[in-house]
Order: C-alpha cells, then sequence, then structure tokens
C-alpha cells in the first residue's frame, strides 16, 4: 500500500490543532494569551510534530515523554507567559487534555464521518469560532458586574465624580419620557445638588424592598469613561435614594446597562 504524505499539508494540520489546543487550555485553565504568543507557540508545536514524524529516531514512548514534557511545556509557558514550575505542569495536564479532545473530534470527523482533512479542518475551525465567540461573550457578561466606570456628573455649573456600576438589573425609566434612570445615594448630593429646581418622582419596584418612588430630576450632562472612549449623556434622569448604594463603598452611582453596550445610540468621543 503506497501512501503519499504531504508535508505542507501535515504541518497546516499540526498547526490549527495545536493553535486550538492552546485555546482550549487557556479557557480550561482561565488563562489569557495573546493570539500572537499563541500562534507562536502552536508553529513551534507544529515544527516539533513535522521532525519527530520525518526522523523516528525514538520510541513512542520516549517521544511522547519529550512532546509533552519539553515542547508542550514550552508551548504553554511562551503561549500564556508561565514562570513557575506548578503553572507550567497544570497548564501541561489542561494541554494534553485539550489535544485528546481536539484530536478525538478530528479523526471523528475524518473516519466516521468520511470527511477529508480540508473539510474537516474548516469544520474545526467554523466550531471553534463560533463556541470561542460564545465563551468570549460569557465571559464578557460576567466581567461587566465587576467592572467600575468613571462618571462625571455636571448639576448648575458644578460637577462630581462618582464610580458606577453598570446594572443590568437596573430598569428604572422615566414614566413619562421612558427614558432610563440612573440612581445616586442622598449623601452624595450634599455640596453638589441639594437643592433641586425640579423634582420628577420614578416609580420603582425591587426585591425584598417592594415598591414605591424615588424622587429625581434633570442633570444637565453625564460623561461616562469606558475603554479609552467617553459616553456623553445629554440631561440624563437620575434618581436619589436615601441609602447608599454599595455596603463596601466600591461604586456609588448606579446606572443603566443600555449606557454601555448599545453602540451609537449615545454620542461617543475618543
Amino acid at each position: 500500500m503506497e501512501y503519499v504524505f504531504y508535508p505542507d499539508v501535515f504541518f497546516l494540520t499540526a498547526f490549527i490543532l495545536n493553535l486550538l489546543s492552546l485555546l482550549l487550555t487557556g479557557i480550561l485553565g482561565r488563562r489569557k494569551g495573546k493570539i500572537k504568543r499563541l500562534a507562536a507557540a502552536a508553529l513551534a508545536g507544529s515544527v516539533w510534530n513535522l521532525v519527530i514524524f520525518l526522523t523516528p529516531l525514538l520510541p513512542p514512548s520516549l517521544e511522547l515523554f519529550f512532546t509533552l514534557f519539553f515542547a508542550g511545556s514550552f508551548m504553554t509557558s511562551y503561549a500564556f507567559s508561565l514562570k513557575s514550575l506548578p503553572e507550567i505542569l497544570r497548564a501541561d495536564g489542561l494541554l494534553l487534555l485539550s489535544v485528546f479532545l481536539t484530536g478525538g473530534i478530528f479523526l471523528f470527523l475524518r473516519e466516521s464521518v468520511a470527511l477529508s482533512e480540508g473539510e474537516t479542518m474548516a469544520v474545526l475551525l467554523l466550531s471553534s469560532v463560533g463556541v470561542l465567540s460564545f465563551l468570549k461573550g460569557v465571559v464578557k457578561e460576567r466581567a461587566r458586574g465587576r467592572e467600575r466606570y468613571s462618571v462625571w456628573l455636571y448639576y448648575r455649573d458644578k460637577k462630581k465624580e462618582f464610580t458606577a456600576l453598570a446594572d443590568s438589573g437596573n430598569r428604572l425609566v422615566e414614566p413619562v419620557t421612558g427614558k432610563p434612570v440612573s440612581v445616586i445615594s442622598a449623601e452624595d448630593c450634599l455640596g453638589f445638588c441639594d437643592t433641586l429646581t425640579s423634582i420628577l418622582y420614578i416609580p420603582y419596584r425591587a426585591v425584598g424592598t417592594g415598591r414605591g418612588m424615588l424622587a429625581g430630576t434633570i442633570f444637565d450632562k453625564m460623561e461616562i469613561f469606558c475603554d479609552g472612549a467617553v459616553y456623553e449623556i445629554e440631561r440624563p434622569i437620575v434618581a436619589i435614594c436615601r441609602e447608599r448604594l454599595s455596603s463596601g463603598n466600591d461604586f456609588s452611582m448606579l446606572i443603566p446597562e443600555e449606557f454601555i453596550i448599545s453602540e451609537g445610540r449615545y454620542s461617543r468621543r475618543s
């Protein structure tokens, strides 16, 4: 039986599988790696795979040992900038698991579904892009609840800085205009907006506290600093509550989440 070996196809296949395995290792180990470092590590692993395939000088057991503890350790330490031996060994174990998963899926698609290598790689790449996009969205959504934003609030030629939480549970709206409502505490109004020229009453309903009315007003402007840009909201409506918003004092304002995630709806400058 004659077997035709194409080094370029083998190298490309190994590179894609190594890259997917490193991405999966980063997800499982909650490690972030720059795409350039991940690609360079996958490239180095592909070179090693090609070398040991073309020059099988070592027994299979030794090849596995050197692949895992030398090539694998280099790949994980470089891709994720690991320094300590325990971190590298843990990443090696996750990389081995990832290789089994991606390699097993590759063989299943090629052997059981009878796809060509090109078709198999295309399916793997498309599936990986979808899964990684979903996981990135999940991570970003979880991180948003922990992220704080610097906010400047303007009122009557005065301005004050607040540390704001973009609250996904904040569904407060002014009933007449339907505009979203932010919240600050009365304590933070001292010396800033002690007296209000006009008052709006905003109905609210919260878990554990029943329902009621919050007093609020229209401020002149709000600036939200986010990811190197500034979102400007003209004439924002802000409600004032009696209690402090955070028991740990890690934020002093609640802003609607749509101020952060609604691209193009609010004016933005770099």
